[in-house]
């Protein structure tokens, strides 16, 4: 991982109760299909939100919208008081913006540690730093009180099996 994206964007101020992100009539359609209608919704800081609701509701659309997977077709994400594009996976996340999705797809031929960091490899010159990517995984891991080792394979990790 890098730290030019935290660089270009700090980690929101988590004071209480202030907005940090908000959604103004986020909206996605498809010829013949309205697959989000608007949507407004404000995301304070220390709040914790869950998206609810039918099969169809618009649930994954909208965290696709949210985390650059898909292009909104009307609406704005406004981001600290500022309006973001949004338009890439990569700009959401450069952000802060990520996505726990309920289903969690291991390349189980990878380590934890590759996996853990896919898409967002720690590289120098275009050469994977695998020592820094096991040592920050071994952090992460531990901080999380795992017992598992980031040099294994997926396929095997105590994690990879369960479901």
């Amino acid at each position: 991982m890098t730290s030019t994206a935290q660089e270009l964007h700090p980690a929101p101020t988590l004071e209480p109760g202030r907005t940090i992100l908000e959604l103004r009539g986020l909206e996605k359609r498809y010829p013949g299909t309205h697959a989000l209608k608007p949507v407004d919704l404000a995301f304070k800081a220390a709040e914790i939100h869950a998206i609810v609701g039918e099969n169809g509701a618009g649930k994954s659309t909208l965290i696709k919208l949210l985390t650059g997977v898909m292009p909104r077709t009307s609406g704005e994400v406004i981001w600290e008081g500022k309006p973001e594009a949004l338009a890439t996976p990569h700009e959401a996340m450069a952000l802060g913006i990520n996505a726990v999705h309920q289903e969690v797809v291991l390349c189980r031929h990878l380590t934890v540690a590759a996996n853990m960091f896919l898409g967002e490899e720690n590289s120098r010159f275009g050469l994977l730093q695998q020592r820094a990517m096991v040592k920050d995984a071994q952090k992460i891991i531990d901080g999380l009180g795992f017992d598992l080792r980031p040099m294994s394979c997926s396929a095997t990790s105590p994690s990879a099996s369960s479901s």
